[in-house]
């Protein structure tokens, strides 16, 4: 009686790690099936998205408006790091918050008028850079 037990353990181990090994056999086929038909529906959405956005018209800007608002861009960037800049020494020097923006615009315009300059030597290592 033992012995057969013993053989049927044996057994269902024999088929336990059979069937693992089968599905570990199809998982690869399985995994590969799935991302095909993921990238296929990928392709499939991205199509419609394309010929959606193709299908919206374009409004044209003339050329001067286009030219201005890049100007415009590219001056609010330069006056927002300026502004940082001045924030950034003001705060090292305890300064209020405006007279860190003036210092700032002051100083990159090189005025330089002389009534705010920094006097830690973490303020001035900060102008420096």
């Amino acid at each position: 009686l033992v012995q057969a037990e013993i053989d049927a353990v044996k057994t269902a181990r024999q088929q336990s790690q059979r069937r693992i090994l089968q599905v570990y056999d199809r998982m690869p086929k399985a995994v590969l099936k799935m991302r095909r038909a993921s990238h296929k529906n990928h392709n499939r959405v991205m199509h419609e998205a394309r010929e959606l956005l193709a299908s919206i018209p374009h409004p044209q800007f003339p050329p001067f408006l286009t030219t201005f608002w890049k100007a415009a861009r590219y001056i609010i960037q330069s006056l927002t790091v300026v502004a940082l800049g001045g924030l950034v020494i003001g705060y090292l020097e305890g300064w209020k918050w405006y007279d860190s923006i003036y210092y700032g615009l002051i100083t990159a315009s090189t005025i330089g008028l002389g009534d705010f300059a920094p006097q830690t030597k973490a303020g001035r290592l900060a102008a420096v850079v």
